[in-house]
């Protein structure tokens, strides 16, 4: 077969152990890429030649294979119909930057599902594929050189940036006040790059804990003119102050080297292009500030996302350790960005590049800023409003935290409650139809608190007759001692396609409404037009899994039935007690079934004889079949006997699926 593909994800090659395939929605295994498993058999078998193909041609496409480790980590959850359905374009990006699935066990791990390794936040399908591109596409690109010069004064300033390797984006931090002011000369090297750098630039955020400052213009067509600070975090001889159109940018105009953590850009010194020769006339002045005597107060944002901004002051010992820290210089602990504080009883991560602070304890994330405001008056008054202000803010931060804690308890209360009506459930569940049976158990336990079983049990006695007693009485005094319902997708799927088959065989026809006695399961949309009904099927315990796995076989039938060698159903709950075990073993069960009863014969007598369904006209083979038998009660059943219960035959096993187990007790 030549060069195996490898996992998408970790690269690991598939000759040996099992391989996840996705193929037109759905997952297909392969181990050591020769064989394939086989669901209806529930073996290894040798992979047939369509597979071989379509695993090789994988090769080709980055999203399609997966090695077991990384499909029960990732894939199952991100493909189309999936928990966490991806795009083709965002899921290969975030294989390549090494996107995971959020392990946050609170309620983050629903709303925002998938968690960026290299900038440690969280993020839902809407935000991820956005983050990605903007945050770090860069990144993943290949390094754009610059256009040739052309006459617009726009193209001729792009023509002059010469390339660089691109940096790697982070969120940016919100300015202080006032806005710091800076002026910038001409420089020799070209009249084009001279007359875009030459101007006044204002502070209009931040980066790498260093102002940054835009060219004031008031041209729309000029093109936009940065000055910021880079760290060496990726580079050191990225270190320093740079001319861009962008922050990140991987093309220049201007670069000056400085040493870590300066504030504002050198006055010379700049190398003009920013790998070339220092440019003696470019010179950078700053406005000198009016004198006064101010206080950094720290505050974070307690409005949710979609809301107003509502920025509110942290208490005196959070302001008290973050002044402290940047007045030191704003950085973290052992050269990262980020540090501890505690504060409040609680301890706090902060993030100095993304300005975030992160509840240890909750989880809870808050973007932060600093804010340069002025001293108040030192008079006796201001300093009582001051710790009055004081106490509020420790008073709102204390509660604040104590509401985070509340709704965290209260999501995780609501996660872990298990009751449910089981219509709203099952309505729930529908959508397991038409999706894998890969990941998925065929038979699901109801929990024992659920109003199914009550419900249930008043729709049994109901379905027994009133004029039934003697041995009929025990359907009326049954117990459930136990719910399953069964998800088997290639049962539905066998199902479904017979029901389009009769409803095809019935088009143009009229054929009267069959009902049944029995109703309970309210989340079943029945169709009418091929006399779809519930009924009952009785059987020992011992059958229960085989009829589960693979539904009711007709060939598995008695031959001498007493209408026929088919699979029988009643409406009826006594008549399904005589074949459920319980009489005689005290534990028996009941098949809750969707049954396609189409155009019923109804019996006359006995139809022992009977293999197949009885010719709608006897005289003309040519009108087909009927698609079942019906034995009413009253009906002859020999020896001068009749029929007491109702029977209902099928002699297709795909005409019923077995919706729910009912375990019983006598």
């Amino acid at each position: 077969m030549g060069s195996d593909p490898c996992c998408c994800r970790c690269g690991r090659g598939t000759r040996a152990g099992s391989t996840a395939l996705w193929n037109k929605g759905w997952w297909f295994w392969i181990k050591d890429a020769t064989e394939e498993w086989s669901n209806v058999l529930k073996l290894w078998q040798p992979m047939s030649t369509w597979l071989r193909q379509q695993f090789t041609a994988s090769s080709s496409e980055p999203t399609k294979i997966y090695c077991e480790n990384c499909w029960k980590a990732w894939g199952r959850y991100v493909k189309p119909g999936c928990e966490y359905e991806l795009s083709s374009s965002c899921e290969e990006l975030a294989n390549r930057l090494g996107v995971e699935i959020n392990d946050d066990a609170s309620h983050r791990q629903k709303s925002n599902p998938f968690k960026c390794t290299l900038c440690d936040r969280v993020f839902n399908r809407g935000t991820l594929d956005t983050h990605l591109l903007k945050e770090h596409g860069a990144s993943q690109q290949k390094r754009k050189l610059a256009d040739p010069p052309i006459i617009s004064l726009l193209d001729d300033a792009l023509a002059h940036l010469p390339s660089r390797p691109a940096f790697f984006r982070l969120p940016t931090k919100t300015h202080a006040r006032p806005p710091l002011v800076v002026h910038v000369s001409g420089c020799a090297q070209s009249a084009t790059v001279s007359r875009i750098l030459k101007g006044t630039y204002t502070q209009s955020k931040w980066n790498h804990g260093s102002p940054v400052f835009k060219k004031v213009s008031h041209d729309t067509s000029e093109v936009t003119v940065l000055i910021f600070y880079w760290d060496g975090r990726d580079d050191p001889s990225f270190q320093g102050w740079w001319f861009s159109p962008e922050v990140g940018s991987d093309q220049v105009w201007a670069h000056c080297q400085t040493a870590a953590g300066s504030s504002s850009p050198p006055v010379s010194g700049w190398k003009v292009p920013w790998d070339g020769h220092v440019d003696s006339e470019l010179k950078v002045s700053l406005d000198p500030q009016p004198e006064k005597s101010t206080d950094g107060v720290w505050e974070f944002l307690s409005s949710e996302v979609g809301s107003r901004e509502d920025w509110q002051p942290m208490s005196y010992e959070m302001q008290r350790e973050l002044e402290d820290r940047w007045a030191r210089g704003w950085k973290g602990d052992n050269g990262s960005d980020t540090f501890h504080v505690k504060a409040n009883g609680y301890t706090y991560r902060i993030d100095c590049s993304c300005m975030v602070q992160w509840n240890v304890k909750t989880n809870r994330r808050r973007p932060i800023r600093r804010q340069q405001r002025c001293n108040a008056a030192a008079s006796p008054r201001a300093e009582g409003l001051n710790k009055e202000i004081r106490r509020h803010v420790d008073e709102n931060a204390m509660l604040t935290s104590k509401v985070a804690d509340l709704e965290a308890e209260l999501l995780m209360l609501k996660a872990s409650k298990t009751r449910a009506e089981h219509t709203v459930l099952m309505t729930l569940q529908e959508p397991w139809r038409m999706s894998r049976q890969l990941d998925m158990s065929v038979r699901v336990e109801v929990h024992s608190e659920d109003g199914l079983f009550s419900a249930l049990q008043k729709s049994l006695v109901s379905a027994c007759p009133a004029g039934h007693h003697g041995e009929c009485n025990a359907g009326r005094s049954l117990t459930i001692t136990r719910l399953e319902q069964i998800q088997n997708i290639r049962l539905w799927k066998s199902y479904e396609f017979r029901k389009e088959q009769v409803k095809k065989e019935l088009e143009g026809q009229t054929s009267a409404q069959v009902s049944s006695s029995f109703s309970c399961c309210q989340w079943a949309k029945l169709d009418p037009t091929v006399n779809e009904v519930l009924v009952l099927h009785g059987t020992v315990p011992d059958n229960v899994d085989l009829i589960a796995n693979f539904g009711f076989d007709e060939r598995l039938a008695r031959e001498r039935g007493l209408y026929g060698q088919g699979v029988y159903f009643t409406d009826q709950t006594c008549k399904a007690f005589q074949y459920s075990g319980a009489s005689k073993q005290g534990n028996g069960c009941f098949i809750i079934t969707r049954l396609i009863l189409g155009e019923p014969h109804y019996a006359k007598g006995p139809l022992s004889q009977l293999k197949v369904e009885p010719l709608r006209d006897a005289k003309d083979p040519s009108k087909g079949r009927c698609h079942s038998v019906i034995a009413s009660p009253g009906t002859p059943s020999g020896n001068g006997a009749k029929q007491v219960h109702r029977e209902l035959v099928i002699f297709d096993g795909a005409q019923a699926y077995p919706e729910m187990i009912v375990h019983i007790r006598k």
